[in-house]
């Protein structure tokens, strides 16, 4: 108990050694004693409220202690990702670029764009969806804008094989001119008064980063108001170790859906713009932890255009994403 033995010390000053007060402590509140000796050792923080006044001070302490502890990065290991352009001449609509990998699912018809899946609610075509509430999910994203604007660039599109088919995508990170780039959430599928809207970047901070990859990382649980587990989101900036959007109590999803797919690309679903859309993306990664999210590699499981005229997906160079910054929040040792 040498930990604790110091603890009691620099709180108690010279008296400690005229009343010994670890001794006493010991004998006099023996529960309390261990609970906080493991947590000055590493273990789980207690609850102090009905503490004695040394207990209280000790686990203040040593809550300090721990604040000021900073988090090293992960070490470098490099994750080259396939990578991708999206081309949207100003009459276009959409093109999408579809991968895959181990943390996500396949449900429905092998093949179909539609079949590679992050389920959070068993159906008929999934028994045991790996992101079902309390289960978080950690998505991480990079995109670079080139010329335009994309419009839909990551799209958590419905599944006809998710329990509810509508065309309304429950979650989106859109950039249309005038808004920057926002989370969509549509998660009561109407497309009206229960879609929600969220700042990720205003236009001139987006707009100051054209020609720079991007990257963003999300904290997703898939819950919903009326059953056990509510919705929430959290958003960084790689960089930045404040969320950009925490939000919770929140809707996720429409109340018969149980999965969505995950696609990247643009989509505009009016088309017109004065000037061609050109933007580059590296395989959205995806996990159960932050860890296993930034070590997905994800194969390509299709690219296709979308719409009537549709647009162009190509596949580019590969890009390193294993120097993404990670928020000190979901570093791990």
């Amino acid at each position: 108990m040498a930990d604790l033995d110091n603890a009691i010390q620099n709180i108690w000053g010279s008296d400690y050694v005229q009343k010994n007060p670890n001794k006493a402590y010991k004998v006099t509140y023996a529960a309390e004693y261990l609970s906080v000796a493991d947590y000055i050792n590493g273990g789980t923080r207690p609850d102090p409220t009905n503490y004695s006044k040394l207990g209280k001070g000790l686990v203040e302490a040593e809550d300090v202690k721990r604040s000021l502890v900073i988090v090293p990065p992960p070490p470098f290991v490099s994750n080259m990702l396939l990578a991708s352009q999206t081309i949207l001449d100003p009459t276009e609509i959409a093109a999408w670029n579809i991968f895959d990998s181990p943390t996500t699912q396949k449900a429905g018809v092998p093949g179909d764009i539609y079949s590679r899946v992050i389920a959070w609610t068993a159906n008929q075509y999934l028994a045991s969806p790996i992101y079902a509430p309390p289960q978080k999910c950690y998505v991480l994203h990079g995109f670079k804008l080139i010329t335009g604007y994309p419009g839909r660039l990551l799209n958590f599109h419905q599944s006809p094989y998710g329990g509810l088919w509508n065309g309304v995508s429950p979650l989106a990170v859109d950039y249309f001119p005038g808004r920057g780039v926002e989370i969509t959430a549509q998660a009561e599928g109407d497309g009206s008064d229960n879609t929600y809207h969220w700042t990720i970047f205003t236009q001139a901070e987006i707009e100051a980063r054209r020609n720079q990859m991007v990257w963003g990382w999300m904290e997703i649980i898939w819950g919903k108001s009326d059953t056990t587990y509510d919705g929430s989101i959290k958003y960084w900036i790689a960089g930045e170790d404040t969320p950009r959007i925490n939000v919770s109590n929140i809707n996720m999803y429409h109340n018969l859906m149980t999965h969505c797919t995950l696609w990247e690309g643009a989509y505009i679903s009016a088309p017109g713009a004065a000037v061609k859309c050109v933007i580059e993306a590296a395989a959205t990664r995806v996990g159960r932890t932050p860890k296993e999210c930034f070590e997905d590699k994800p194969i390509l499981f299709q690219r296709r255009g979308a719409g009537t005229p549709a647009g162009t997906a190509i596949g580019i160079a590969p890009i390193e994403g294993g120097n993404v910054p990670i928020p000190a929040e979901l570093r791990w040792l």
